[in-house]
């Protein structure tokens, strides 16, 4: 296995970790969440919304530990490490921590384009 595709299978691992977590913990009456996270320069934020509704997730300690996670991985030398926003839409399953990701979505500054 290449280099790439490792990094690219321990991402995926990564991502679903995190997207379970956050499935875990949305609210049941929700049906579907978006969660963005943000970087400016070493400092990440995120946040979970459900657009049908005011209501926030509460970010928990573990879904903020993951989310930072996500994002030095992929800061790393081997990823696109001028992103700025990253947008995960997702619908809930029927068990707990089921999901379908939907397509998510790497912004970038308008001065530094990606890879």
């Amino acid at each position: 296995m290449s280099k790439r595709n490792s990094n690219f299978t321990d991402y995926l691992k990564l991502f679903t970790t995190m997207m379970q977590e956050v499935a875990r913990s949305t609210p049941p009456s929700w049906k579907e969440g978006v969660i963005t996270i943000r970087r400016i320069g070493q400092n990440i934020t995120c946040e979970v919304r459900n657009k049908n509704t005011s209501e926030k997730l509460e970010i928990s300690k573990k879904i903020f530990l993951l989310c930072c996670e996500l994002a030095n991985f992929k800061t790393s030398p081997d990823w696109e490490s001028d992103w700025s926003e990253a947008i995960f839409p997702y619908i809930l399953g029927k068990e707990p921590g089921d999901f379908t990701s939907l397509d998510g979505v790497y912004k970038y500054s308008e001065n530094k384009p990606g890879k």
